[in-house]
């Protein structure tokens, strides 16, 4: 997926489950959920995130390569693990972890899929679309569409959250 596209999905997943767990929407936890969308391409260094990392981002690809650990729940679950022992609380765990499994589940939407359970390389994939192809410019449309109804309701009143 391009990096707008895991943006808009990361939001929305947390928007989606900030809606249904009644947690307000702090700009800081959809600040969080959007960068968690972009952590997993840390392994790439030209992705938008690796970019700004390259420090880190061209290590992590020699050794791991592009779309190995940190496309594992490996990753989420050592990460989430992490932030636990020291300290962090949900508010700021929860909005990472979705931005972040928000990522995996839409690289798995593509024809590369992820090795979701890494060091088991077997890529979990459901090719949907291509990276950068029209067809996910529409979901990119449809998930943006749905985030701002999440967030704002009342644009689409006759749609209702039962």
């Amino acid at each position: 997926m391009m990096a707008s596209t895991h943006v808009a999905f990361g939001l929305t997943c947390w928007a989606g489950y900030a809606r249904v767990r009644g947690y307000p929407f702090q700009p800081e936890s959809l600040l969080l959920a959007g960068v968690a969308s972009l952590l997993p391409d840390i392994d790439h260094p030209k992705s938008s995130f690796g970019k700004v990392v390259p420090f880190l981002s061209y290590p992590i690809s020699a050794i791991f390569g592009h779309r190995g650990i940190t496309h594992s729940l490996f990753a989420v679950a050592a990460g989430c693990a992490l932030m636990w022992l020291y300290g962090y609380r949900l508010w700021f765990v929860a909005p990472l972890a979705i931005g972040y499994l928000s990522h995996l589940a839409g690289d798995m939407f593509t024809n590369s899929g992820v090795p979701l359970f890494w060091p088991k390389m077997d890529k979990v994939a459901i090719p949907v679309f291509s990276t950068g192809g029209v067809i996910e410019f529409f979901v990119r449309i449809g998930i943006t569409v749905l985030l701002v109804w999440l967030m704002f309701p009342s644009v689409f009143p006759s749609w209702t959250l039962k």
